[in-house]
């Protein structure tokens, strides 16, 4: 940072531009340590809740996955047995005609 300074000894520059005080240094340097930390927390904070949101996310999406897939199970073992009762009754029916 360059701060302006008015030069009374030559008239033809308005401005000279040179280092700015030290009392005025110090402050900055002071508030850009702050808001960096600062920056830095909230970051962390970010990350880390963004990272419980996922794990969160994974986890519900992991127990609708088996839920389904236990949910498929069952509905094809009772389609199965659906069906094996079905050809079982045929047989006995047609053993029956053929008894008769």
């Amino acid at each position: 940072l360059f701060w302006p300074r008015i030069h009374t000894k030559h008239t033809h520059r308005l401005y000279s531009f040179s280092q700015p005080p030290l009392t005025m240094v110090i402050p900055v340097a002071l508030l850009t340590l702050v808001a960096t930390v600062g920056t830095s927390i909230q970051s962390a904070f970010s990350w880390v809740g963004y990272n419980r949101d996922s794990f969160g996310l994974n986890v519900g999406w992991r127990q609708n996955q088996q839920y389904f897939k236990r949910s498929y199970h069952m509905s094809w073992v009772g389609i199965a047995r659906e069906d094996l009762k079905e050809m079982m009754s045929v047989g006995v029916h047609h053993t029956g005609n053929y008894l008769m």
